[in-house]
């Protein structure tokens, strides 16, 4: 029997939470949501629940203990294949009490509790704006992996309606939705501070924000396509922010194109804790992407006070609410008028400001950590439920 002991009530086992594993290469791998996930998800357990031991398996470490033959496998075949199977090996070696794959990965051979969480069904959604590869690879493995796992968590409840669609096979009692939470970093701060540190960016007040990954699916020339209509009639630059992506060659392009190259300004990647400085000097943020699993960067900008517009649909109805202006992600004209409206009526974005400030409070990390550690002690007694 494994480490720990039974507690046998009228309808369920119960075991000690002593050790956690938890797939955190992601965030050597990466930047964006899942590495943010994971990094703030982990900080917060350890905050909530200390006299747990957490096990951290780093991308490097992993890599680093592999043979030569498995270092040159490129890196999706790694992460999809070999990676799990290392991670469920050195959590049965370390005596992990359950193991949690945050990055939409775990093995789906282990002796052990699993979990996985789970962002967006995007590449079923649209398998056209993925590699054929990676479609393939997602088709072969995410069933099974779905099917192993003893607790799924979903991001949203979008999410968890998304799985079920994908998967009706899929138990719902299986899945439980956590959503994500925001840093008090994310907070208003000193004017003064933040027209200091602007300065290293060199983009020029006021502006419109944006930050996201440059994909397609973040619709970004719909996006830079609506600030065309509205330019010439307000003094704001277009700021994006992000690490490249297949959309950026492309975007580049159409920014030329339409005559914005002095007006939009594409930064690139920001370290986390320069973004506040970033959303407290804008004038507001916009962010309207065709799909999102959760839309974390809403959220963010409504905790520092700056007003947001937003799509409609997917899970932004459930992270943005009613506290920012919302519009169809396919209509420009929408996306321009909306734009238009918060620059230029200043009780407008002042209500919006009021109304995001209090809305970003409802999500923690910590209180994503106290459901996430729920999850853990119910995929341990499912998993003994089935072997015992």
């Amino acid at each position: 029997m494994r480490r720990g002991y039974w507690a046998r009530s009228a309808c369920a086992y119960t075991l000690p939470l002593v050790r956690v594993a938890v797939d955190t290469s992601v965030v050597d791998r990466t930047v964006g949501g899942p590495a943010t996930y994971t990094r703030e998800l982990v900080a917060a357990l350890r905050r909530v629940a200390p006299e747990v031991d957490y096990l951290e398996f780093r991308h490097r470490s992993l890599i680093g203990r592999a043979s030569a033959a498995r270092r040159r496998l490129d890196g999706a075949q790694r992460e999809l294949w070999w990676l799990p199977r290392r991670l469920a090996r050195l959590a049965v070696r370390q005596r992990a009490d359950v193991l949690h794959g945050p990055s939409q990965s775990i093995p789906v051979a282990a002796n052990l509790p699993l979990v996985v969480t789970m962002y967006d069904m995007y590449i079923e959604r649209d398998p056209a704006a993925f590699p054929r590869w990676q479609v393939a690879l997602s088709n072969r493995y995410q069933g099974r992996m779905l099917s192993r796992a003893d607790a799924v968590i979903a991001i949203s409840e979008f999410t968890k309606q998304e799985l079920l669609r994908c998967f009706p096979k899929l138990p719902a009692g299986k899945i439980t939705v956590t959503h994500l939470g925001v840093s008090p970093d994310f907070r208003p701060l000193d004017p003064r501070e933040v027209a200091e540190r602007l300065a290293r960016y060199r983009v020029r007040r006021p502006y419109l924000l944006s930050v996201c990954t440059l994909e397609p699916r973040k619709n970004l020339r719909r996006l830079v396509s609506a600030f065309a209509r509205v330019a010439d009639a307000m003094p704001h630059d277009l700021v994006l922010v992000g690490e490249a992506g297949r959309e950026t060659d492309g975007l580049l392009e159409h920014i030329r194109a339409l005559g914005l190259a002095d007006r939009v300004t594409i930064t690139g990647p920001v370290p986390g804790e320069e973004l506040p400085w970033l959303y407290n000097a804008a004038s507001m943020f916009v962010y309207v992407p065709l799909y999102e699993g959760f839309g974390l960067p809403p959220l963010e900008a409504m905790a520092c006070g700056t007003p947001v517009v937003t799509s409609r649909g997917s899970a932004l109805d459930e992270t943005a609410g009613s506290a920012a202006v919302r519009v169809d992600a396919l209509d420009t004209q929408a996306i321009a008028d909306a734009i238009r409206l918060v620059a230029q009526d200043e009780a407008v974005a002042r209500d919006l400001s009021a109304r995001g400030s209090a809305w970003a409070q409802r999500f923690s990390w910590d209180r994503c950590a106290h459901e996430t550690l729920s999850v853990y002690r119910s995929a341990i007694a499912a998993w003994h439920g089935r072997v015992a």
